[in-house]
């Protein structure tokens, strides 16, 4: 059938339509042909390779490496541009196939603050490794840094897996807050957006082109809309305005705590593509000799209830020392006008700590501290966090919070456990190296030699401890007094003093951690003054530092619980306790002396119900039969 001229012109308008479309078409499928041919080429010869973490939510005008090659090129070392947050570390280029390799990231908690590595777990780790296992080679490398948080700690991770790790263990949580960034950009971001642009990011060739205009621009990076944050710790703290900055913010903590959860994820997932076991470990605080560092009164509270407020504090402060149930009244009346005041709760915690109330006290401790209006201490949706994602991605995390916390007088940590607001004992650095051996014999990632008992890894920390000088736990206690002022502590100086005996004794032990003896007796005769029968708990102190390798200070204290023992029966145990500690010092006659004056009958049995006989059994049951 014969088409019409109208039908032909159709026709011949179609094809010109498509004419003018087929040739763009092609030129943008050529196009992307070619730059899928780049991308591929990229890939090939390994240009353009993107960082396998991208931080979403802020970056960096510039990153230096953690480590560099010393001057030899036989060994990286810690960079001089990060010395002054991380402690000088080294390990060999060229991993042997005998060495098991270990970093350790974090913030302060991992360097060992207020001292230095020496004292941090990861050099008690070290020595439990080198113990357990002394057929192989280890290196166990701390890369704490002050003030870190996990966004910082995420490229240290990038850059560590390229040193052939055998093990990566991560301690985050408690300095999340003390940068100042905003969320404003990522809360803006679609679902599609941010899927696009993970996938735009994850192009070689996308990568090479901003690297190309970020040189042209200097070596300053594209913040792509980001807060961009120095390539040091830049911390609120540091600045004078800094203290008063720290204002309840629920949005700004809601976008911290996002952004530590998508942190987190990450690093698991930078473990897991290099095959790399991965360990966490939850820290955990002081609650009970550390007040919060700023508190602020709830919002609409007008001056009537503010004076009325004040007045009832006031009336709790005055009289707390006297009468602890009167100012635990006052202290509730005021909480029922404003019970958002940190101070004011960590008061009530105090006064039910005082009345023996142990399970409310802790609780309202916790409370306290999630109050703080400048949390310098993880606080419990953190923690809640770093619960989650070890659970949902099945990644081993040891609860160093539970095990500073299971050894606290009625589970509540203070002094005991920590040296100041969050930084552990060196006992305490002690038990999470435990925690962390116990948990690699567990995924077999090393043995277990039977010659490592309770008196080898005691000579082995007698031996590290007495290699360190005086002045290295002097310049721990300076620390301790610079960080009280960064965080203008002396405005609650109240606050810290000794309520009690239990505080008193808790900060003999603090003193005892920096050497400082004297101060340490003058606290426990205190405590003793307060609480006469106290002989029993100094000689669990006396315990822990003689676990923690510190014999002569162990011996001190025992003595003491002798010399105000108030029954038979504590004096018995602390001449037991002196001769064990006699029996350890290598004093073999006064060991006999002394275990003939307790009148005891060692059986093995007996080592179980005993914790002084547990940790000696062996050597006592030789000293019986070598004095009988």
């Amino acid at each position: 059938m014969k088409k019409s001229r109208r039908e032909i012109e159709a026709h011949r308008r179609k094809s010109r339509g498509w004419s003018r479309w087929a040739f763009p078409l092609a030129a943008v499928c050529l196009a992307f042909a070619a730059l899928g041919a780049i991308e591929c080429l990229l890939r090939l010869v390994g240009l353009g390779a993107p960082s396998s973490y991208r931080d979403p939510f802020v970056g960096f005008s510039r990153l230096h490496p953690l480590f560099e090659r010393e001057a030899t090129g036989q060994a990286y070392e810690t960079a001089r541009a990060h010395r002054n947050h991380f402690g000088v570390q080294q390990f060999s280029a060229e991993k042997s196939p005998d060495s098991f390799r270990v970093f350790c990231l974090g913030g302060s908690t991992v360097l060992g603050n207020p001292f230095h590595p020496p004292t941090a777990f990861p050099q008690w780790l070290a020595l439990e490794l080198e113990g357990l296992d002394p057929a192989r080679r280890f290196e166990v490398i701390n890369c704490g840094g002050t003030s870190y948080a996990s966004y910082r700690l995420a490229p240290i991770l990038d850059e560590v897996l390229d040193y052939k790790p055998n093990l990566i263990i991560l301690t985050t949580g408690h300095n999340e807050f003390l940068e100042d960034r905003t969320y404003g950009s990522i809360k803006r971001r679609s679902a599609v957006q941010a899927w696009f642009e993970d996938q735009l990011y994850s192009l070689h060739s996308v990568t090479l082109l901003r690297q190309g205009v970020e040189s042209i621009r200097g070596g300053e990076p594209l913040a792509d809309g980001k807060t961009l944050l120095k390539p040091e710790v830049d911390a609120r703290l540091d600045y004078g305005s800094g203290y008063a900055s720290y204002q309840r913010d629920k949005e700004w903590w809601q976008g911290v705590a996002e952004h530590f959860r998508h942190n987190l994820n990450v690093m698991v997932e930078m473990c897991r593509e290099s095959n790399v076991p991965l360990l966490m470990v939850n820290p955990g605080a002081n609650l009970r000799d550390c007040p919060p560092y700023k508190s602020q009164h709830r919002s609409g509270l007008d001056s009537q209830d503010l004076a009325r407020w004040t007045s009832l504090f006031e009336e709790g402060s005055r009289v707390e020392s006297q009468d602890i149930a009167r100012a635990l009244r006052a202290y509730r009346q005021a909480q029922a006008i404003d019970g958002e005041y940190a101070q004011l709760v960590y008061r009530i915690a105090r006064c039910l700590d005082r009345l023996g109330r142990y399970d409310e006290a802790r609780a309202t401790y916790i409370a306290a501290k999630d109050l703080d209006v400048c949390p310098l201490r993880i606080p419990e949706s953190i923690q809640t966090i770093v619960f989650d994602v070890a659970r949902q991605t099945q990644t081993p995390l040891i609860d160093a919070r539970r095990i500073l916390r299971e050894r606290s007088p009625e589970r509540i940590p203070g002094f005991n456990a920590y040296l100041d607001h969050l930084h552990p004992t060196i006992r305490g650095h002690q038990l999470i190296a435990h925690a962390l051996t116990d948990q690699m014999v567990g995924m077999k990632l090393i043995g277990r030699a039977d010659t490592w008992n309770h008196r080898a890894r005691r000579k082995s920390y007698r031996d590290h401890l007495m290699g360190l000088a005086d002045l290295y736990f002097a310049k721990g206690r300076k620390r301790v007094e610079y960080l009280d002022h960064w965080a203008r502590r002396d405005r609650l100086r109240g606050d810290l003093t000794p309520a009690d005996a239990r505080g008193y004794l808790d900060l003999a032990r603090a003193h005892l951690d920096f050497r400082e003896h004297s101060e340490a007796r003058v606290a426990y005769l205190q405590a003793l003054k307060l609480k006469p029968r106290l002989a029993p708990r100094l000689l669990d102190v006396a315990l822990e530092l003689f676990q923690e390798g510190r014999t002569a200070s162990a011996t001190d204290l025992a003595r003491l619980a002798l010399e105000y023992g108030t029954s038979e029966d504590e004096k018995r145990h602390a001449t037991l306790a002196l001769a064990i500690l006699a029996l350890e010092a290598g004093a073999l006659e006064e060991a006999r002396t002394l275990y003939r004056q307790t009148g005891l009958q060692f059986r093995e049995s007996d080592a179980h119900s005993h914790p002084w006989l547990f940790e000696a059994s062996s050597a006592l049951e030789k000293l019986q039969h070598s004095g009988s």
